[in-house]
Parts: C-alpha cells; structure tokens; sequence
C-alpha cells in the first residue's frame, strides 16, 4: 500500500505544478496582452507619416470618441493632424502641428498671438496644462480651445460652447502619442 500511496502522492504532486505552471502562463499572458494593448486611436497608415508626437483622446475614454483623423501639408509646408471628437452632446474639431518655433524664439510672441489673433478672454488649467479659450476673427468669433505644450499648437472648436468644466475634463482626459520613426 505505500507504493501506491507513494505514487498517488507523485501524481498529485505532478498534477499540482501543472495546474500552477498553466496559471502562472495565464496570469503572464493575461498581464503581457493588456500591457502591450495598442489604446493610440489613430490609424497605423498614419502614424508612420507623422513627424510630432500628437495629443490624442485614448481608444478606451468612456465620455470620448474619435474619428476622421488626418493628416495634412497646409500652406507653409506645415504638417497638420485633424480629427474629431465627439461626445454625447457634441463635437470637437481638432486640429494640432508642431509648435511654430516664434513661440520659443520671439519675446512676447504667445503673448500677441493669444491676445490679436485667438482673442483670448480665459484660461483652463489641466493636468495637460493650460487650454487658453478664445474666439478667432476668423472662424467667425466661434469659441476656441487653444493648447501650447510640449512642443505642440493644438486648436479645438467645438460646435457648441464649452463651460471651464467640460475644457477642463476633456483636455485632462488627453494623451500624448509617442511616435517613432
């Protein structure tokens, strides 16, 4: 009898590590697929035509989404990325480029340009940093979200006016893209 006990014992023994080899595979597995989870909504084919690291809302933002992103070469050969955001109630069009070196090269250049051509009359703090609200001659006095950070100009209109809240939850609820090239 303790030959058989002996070996029952062995092959639960055997039976044990499996079980927590096969676990430790699915724990490892599990973690590995959520780490390296790609959450960037903007589409491969154009991150790779991309020269900046862009402000983005994540896949997984639950009052968010995106779509129509875009990116362009406008006048001056400046690359610009565009997209929408939506929300329940509205909708954010953004559209973001590399921060024109005036703004670190020029004295009191974000200053004039905030104050003659965004016309700006707020400012939002976000963990992203400021969102300066303005209303831009040009875009027939519509309110503005403009964001100067981390090498970026960022504009957002949305289509109807947001209070210092909703400014202040979505520009917290922005990432930055890493791209590599």
């Amino acid at each position: 009898m303790s030959v058989q006990t002996s070996k029952g014992q062995h092959s639960r023994k055997i039976i044990m590590w499996t079980l927590a080899v096969l676990i430790l595979a699915a724990i490892g597995i599990g973690s590995y697929l959520s780490v390296s989870r790609d959450n960037n909504p903007i589409p491969a084919a154009l991150r790779s035509q991309l020269s900046f690291s862009p402000f983005v809302v994540p896949k997984d933002a639950k009052e968010y989404t995106t779509t129509d992103y875009k990116f362009i070469t406008a006048e001056n050969n400046v690359k610009t990325l565009s997209y929408l955001i939506h929300t329940t109630s509205n909708t954010i069009s953004v559209q973001e480029q590399s921060q024109p070196l005036e703004f670190t090269e020029i004295a009191e250049y974000k200053d004039r340009f905030l104050n003659n051509v965004a016309q700006q009359y707020d400012t939002v703090q976000t963990s992203n940093g400021i969102i300066y609200l303005g209303r831009l001659a040009r875009q027939n006095d519509k309110q503005t979200g403009i964001i100067i950070e981390r090498g970026l100009l960022v504009f957002m209109s949305p289509d109807k006016e947001l209070n210092a809240s909703q400014w202040r939850n979505l520009g917290d609820q922005l990432e930055i893209q890493k791209i590599v090239n």
